[in-house]
């Protein structure tokens, strides 16, 4: 997955963490969807790595990480 597309799809994550109740169903699925994005970020090498928006993807993860884990 690009960074741009990696930076994406944690913003659509980060969005639905917001705007849905926290229920023990939601905090799973958000929990299932931060390991699926985790997999992504390792998956990122080299250049990509540096870039801003895998930076960004990288803190929107960490910030979700924080919350729901």
């Amino acid at each position: 997955m690009r960074s741009d597309q990696l930076l994406a799809e944690m913003q659509k994550l980060e969005q639905r963490a917001g705007s849905c109740p926290l229920t023990h169903e939601n905090r799973g699925q958000l929990v299932t969807d931060l390991d699926r994005m985790w997999e992504e970020l390792e998956k990122a090498s080299g250049i990509q790595a540096l870039s801003d928006d895998y930076r960004a993807a990288h803190g929107i993860y960490l910030r979700l990480k924080l919350i729901y884990r």
